[in-house]
């Protein structure tokens, strides 16, 4: 992401210096937050939703904190609110409840305003040593502010793993495929579906088939690339076939069968033409030999 002016944003970063857990972690950003509302949207789910429409309840109901929440088939996965009577706000939070109290899962995306800190100042680490945000969520409920929620008009989907990473890359494809245009130098290459490739990418003697989106200045030189295959910036794949496959930039695949793999950043994998399934992290480099 680095600044964010690719995509039209400023963005900064704070470093949490321990990994103390989530309330933590606010509390980390408590002096660049300082007065303003804010959203917490946690990085292992990905969630299509209307944010705009959680800012809004926001702004017209002014609670102390509002969660996004949506009901679920086994709640004893999940952490869950339960509802007072009127079903107007939280009364409490559960972590995983044994027995059924409620179906509203909290999926990973709340608006809190400053009295979060508060909070999480009043709070005792878990029994995993962690600061947990359910518990300051909690503390407010006691210190009898208004906790709200939003029920998901969406969908979402846990990305935590590397398997789940790729389920969300294949739906995320599939979704925004109707987009895609092919607008790079294509030499002898046959394209199948729907391909996005920017233009100052290099696609020569390959096969192409969508749902694929390709990065800035990648080269896919004698490859078969796709389905459900993204590559980022600066990646290059020669003499190779990937599928239902993650590439981060600045990574280059050689003479590789890569399946349902997830290829980290600066990554360099020379193969020995056999199917590989794989996770890679940044900066990996792997020879595989007969």
């Amino acid at each position: 992401l680095g600044n964010g002016e690719k995509f039209g944003l400023n963005l900064s970063y704070i470093v949490q210096e321990e990994p103390l857990g989530l309330a933590h972690a606010v509390k980390s950003a408590e002096d660049f937050v300082k007065k303003e509302e804010f959203v917490l949207y946690l990085g292992d789910n990905l969630i299509k939703t209307d944010l705009g429409k959680l800012i809004e309840k926001f702004e017209r109901e002014r609670p102390s904190s509002l969660i996004l929440v949506d009901r679920v088939d086994d709640p004893s996965r999940f952490g869950v609110v339960v509802m007072d009577e009127k079903n107007e706000k939280v009364v409490k939070l559960v972590e995983k409840p044994k027995e059924f109290i409620s179906d509203l899962a909290i999926i990973g995306m709340y608006i809190f305003d400053e009295r979060i800190f508060d909070a999480i100042e009043r709070i005792r680490p878990s029994a995993r040593g962690e600061y947990e945000i359910t518990d300051a969520i909690g503390k407010l409920i006691e210190m009898d502010l208004k906790v709200g929620i939003v029920k998901l008009d969406g969908w979402w989907m846990d990305i935590g793993s590397p398997g789940d990473l790729l389920k969300a890359n294949e739906r995320i494809l599939k979704e925004n495929e109707k987009k895609f245009k092919v607008r790079a130098s294509v030499v002898k290459t046959r394209t199948f579906g729907e391909i996005d490739v920017p233009e100052n990418s290099h696609i020569e003697g390959s096969i192409l088939e969508g749902p694929v989106v390709v990065g800035e200045n990648v080269r896919i030189v004698g490859s078969k690339v796709g389905p459900n295959v993204s590559l980022g910036d600066g990646v290059n794949v020669e003499g190779s076939v990937l599928e239902n496959s993650i590439v981060m930039r600045d990574s280059r695949i050689e003479n590789t069968i890569l399946m349902n793999s997830v290829i980290g950043e600066k990554v360099s994998i020379v193969g020995n033409g056999e199917k590989v399934k794989i996770l890679v992290g940044d900066c990996g480099k792997l020879e595989i030999f007969e």
